[in-house]
């Protein structure tokens, strides 16, 4: 992979000068995890747009598919589907005019009757229910 060049021996003594013996296994350790790390985002990134990409060639074969069995409509009326045209409707003439009062009989009706509420029965202290008086 890598040729063992002048450079990369320069590179290599002074990181052991200024790092130590002691912290240098880390800092190559640590250097491995995080280049691991970039390649497994890279190939989670290249697998995605590859999902991505086999996803809308899927769409686009759908698509000619049906444009080869129903013909061109079918990808237009999926494309914008439009709503029927209605013919605007004549506004009546009583809207024109001003509404006339309701008759006043309405609001002098009183409101039907109410049944009377069915009684209620309470818990006594000896934890049977009381019955209310009779009246």
């Amino acid at each position: 992979m890598f040729e063992f060049s002048g450079e990369i021996l320069l590179i290599l003594l002074v990181a052991l000068i200024v790092l130590g013996p002691a912290k240098l296994p880390e800092v190559f350790r640590m250097l491995g995890k995080a280049m691991a790390e970039i390649r497994r985002l890279s190939m989670d990134v290249k697998s995605t747009l590859q999902r991505e990409i086999e996803r809308s060639e899927e769409i686009k074969r759908i698509e000619e598919t049906k444009k080869e069995l129903f013909g061109e409509d079918v990808g237009k009326e999926q494309a914008a589907p439009t709503q029927p045209e209605q013919p605007a409707q004549a506004v009546p003439e009583q809207a024109e005019q001003p509404a006339q009062p309701e008759p006043q009989q309405a609001a002098t009706q009183s409101p039907p009757p109410q049944p009377d509420p069915a009684p209620q029965v309470k818990d006594s202290p000896a934890g049977k229910p009381e019955e209310p008086p009779h009246a």
